[in-house]
């Protein structure tokens, strides 16, 4: 994609770090998120989890694991919405 994964680096960052903004919210499904700002954020170099090019492949497997548990959620709830519709029909 052009940029040098050399550069790149995963901090594990304390959200109350001076320079770091945390906004948290619910949303319209009930989860909760938030927007993280950072601005001139200083973080000290014993918080580098991972540098280079072994950044991408972990960020690919937190994404992937992220992935199959919300398809896992999903297949419950199809689950759920199944039984419900089974139980309404045999209702009527």
């Amino acid at each position: 994609s052009g940029s040098d994964q050399n550069d790149l680096g995963l901090f594990s960052v304390d959200p109350q770090l001076s320079g770091i903004s945390v906004s948290s919210y619910s949303t319209i499904d009930g989860r909760q998120a938030a927007d993280i700002s950072f601005a001139d954020v200083e973080v000290p170099a014993s918080t580098l989890l991972l540098s280079g090019e072994a950044v991408r492949p972990a960020l690919d497997d937190a994404i992937d694991h992220a992935i199959v548990g919300l398809c896992a959620e999903s297949v419950g709830c199809m689950d759920a919405a199944i039984e419900l519709t089974t139980s309404y029909l045999g209702d009527r």
